[in-house]
C-alpha cells in the first residue's frame, strides 16, 4: 500500500524486495547524500599533533564503537603494522565497545600509536589529511563514511 519504496543502496533494496515479496523493480535506491558543506568543513584547521608535517602516517577509522564496526580486528592488524614500520591509529567514534577496546590496545602495548579521541562534529578535516581511512565494519547497508572519505 505504499506509495513508494526505497532502500540506501542497490543490496539493501533488493533484501527490501525479497523480505516484503515485492518485484525488484518497485523497490528504488536513493544513496545516501554527501553534506553540502563537505568540503568547508574539511579544510577547518586541525589542531592534532599526529598530523604535524614530518609525523608517520595516519591511519583513520570513523564510526560507533560497536561490535558490526569490528574495530578489534583494525586494531589487531594496525599491531602488525608497527611491528614494519612507523604509524598511528586514530579511531573517531563512541560508544558501548570503549573498554574493550582501550584494554586490547593496552593488551598490545600501542597507548602511544592508537588513539580514540571520541565524537567529532567534524570527522571531515581528518578524513582530508588523514593517509590511509579503514572501514572495518562486517557488514554496512551503504556506508556514508565511505562516500565522504572518498569525496575528500
Amino acid at each position: 500500500m505504499a506509495d513508494a519504496v526505497a532502500g540506501c543502496s542497490q543490496w539493501v533494496a533488493d533484501d527490501i524486495a525479497t523480505l516484503a515479496q515485492l518485484p525488484r523493480n518497485h523497490v528504488r535506491t536513493i544513496y545516501n547524500p554527501l553534506p553540502p558543506d563537505l568540503f568547508e568543513r574539511a579544510g577547518e584547521p586541525l589542531d592534532h599533533p599526529w598530523f604535524a608535517p614530518n609525523q608517520p602516517p595516519v591511519i583513520l577509522g570513523v564510526g560507533r564503537l560497536s561490535p558490526e564496526k569490528d574495530f578489534p580486528t583494525l586494531i589487531q592488524a594496525f599491531s602488525l603494522v608497527r611491528q614494519d614500520r612507523p604509524a598511528k591509529l586514530l579511531i573517531l567514534g563512541e560508544g558501548s565497545e570503549r573498554p574493550k577496546l582501550e584494554r586490547l590496545i593496552k593488551d598490545l602495548g600501542l597507548e602511544g600509536e592508537v588513539a580514540l579521541p571520541g565524537f567529532t562534529d567534524n570527522p571531515f578535516k581528518f578524513m582530508k589529511r588523514a593517509n590511509l581511512f579503514v572501514l572495518s565494519s562486517r557488514f554496512e547497508g551503504a556506508p556514508l563514511v565511505l562516500g565522504e572519505v572518498l569525496a575528500l
